[in-house]
Formats: structure tokens, C-alpha cells, sequence
């Protein structure tokens, strides 16, 4: 998001007060086009903090990706600050993250993991989701737009028959939920 000069940088690199500005023109990862900048935007970072005294009473998604249990227990603690636990949903592809994010605050809804969104389109493909536990509250899904499947596709075809295969099931993977408004429904 800040430019090809920061490629392979990651947010944690950097101290808050040295992280770089936006470019002014972001490629969208999640649909087609683009967002441009208006001169008021800053192009800044936000911490948590700002984003929640900014947008109270808006639901706000976290995804906690493959954080520390210390930076989940920071998180947890600014949800209960500003009393947004009916609020907040959270969560983490990782299992065990994800386990430690529902022990830590049982209030707070959670999204699917990776796994468990795996598992629900399994049994639901094989008619059986009746009988699955739906242990989490919120079932979101990753969007992949044509731009960015071709981008994958591109980098998994220097990776030889492995990332043949693992392209495949990609493809195969994006067709059954691109055809799932079933599944949307009963849930």
C-alpha cells in the first residue's frame, strides 16, 4: 500500500511514528479498481485505538493473523476499554491462535477459521452440515478477483507441478463458493 519501495516490508519493521504514508493511488486486493487518496487523507496508519475512538458504535472485524499471544491480550484488553465486545469479531487462520482468542474473551463473536471454513463447505457439500457443530459466529470468506487469482496463478506456475496442483485447487475451491448461495442462505 505505500509503494514498490517497501515490497517484502511487513507493518511490524517499523515503530508506528516511522511507518511510511499511503501511496496515493492502492490497487484494491479484495475487488476490482482501485482507491485514490482525496488530499484530506493522510495516508497514515491508524493504531486500534485510533480506528475504535473514531468509529464508535460501527462493527469492526480483527483479524489477528500470526500474532503474539502478548499483542492478543493487548487487543483484548482495548476491547474491554472501550466496551466493544457486542461490537468486535475476531479471529485467526491459525488454530491455536484462534483457540487462545476464544479463551481470552468469550464475549467477543468470532469469525470461521480457514480450517473450520473448510470443514463447513465439506459437509456441506457431502449434505451433511446439519450435523456439524458451528462453533463460531461469523462465516466470512475470502473474495479472490480475477486480477489477483491470475497473479497467483502466475507465481504458483514458476513453482513447477506443485504449484500446478495447488493452483487447481484454488480454481476448484473458488468455483464451489462462487456457486455456494445455499450454503449463505442456511447459515
Amino acid at each position: 500500500m505505500c509503494g514498490e519501495e517497501y515490497k517484502g516490508k511487513g507493518v511490524g519493521d517499523y515503530d508506528h511514528a516511522d511507518l511510511p504514508r499511503f501511496q496515493k493511488n492502492i490497487t484494491h486486493h479484495f475487488a476490482e479498481g482501485h482507491y485514490e487518496l482525496s488530499d484530506k487523507e493522510e495516508g497514515r496508519f491508524s493504531t486500534l485505538r485510533e480506528l475504535f475512538e473514531a468509529a464508535p458504535g460501527m462493527y469492526i472485524s480483527i483479524d489477528m493473523k500470526d500474532s503474539t499471544d502478548e499483542l492478543c491480550e493487548k487487543v483484548n484488553a482495548l476491547v474491554k476499554e472501550f466496551k466493544r465486545e457486542d461490537l468486535t469479531f475476531w479471529g485467526s487462520m491459525f488454530p491455536a491462535q484462534h483457540a487462545l482468542i476464544r479463551e481470552l474473551n468469550p464475549n467477543v463473536s468470532t469469525f470461521f477459521s480457514a480450517s473450520a471454513v473448510a470443514k463447513v463447505y465439506l459437509c456441506w457439500l457431502c449434505g451433511c452440515l446439519w450435523c456439524w457443530p458451528l462453533s463460531d459466529d461469523a462465516f466470512m470468506t475470502t473474495h479472490m478477483t480475477s486480477r489477483a487469482k491470475a497473479r497467483i496463478g502466475r507465481m504458483l506456475e514458476r513453482r513447477g507441478r506443485k504449484g500446478c496442483c495447488v493452483n487447481f485447487v484454488i480454481n476448484i475451491a473458488r468455483g464451489i463458493h462462487l456457486r455456494s448461495k445455499g450454503l449463505f442462505r442456511h447459515l
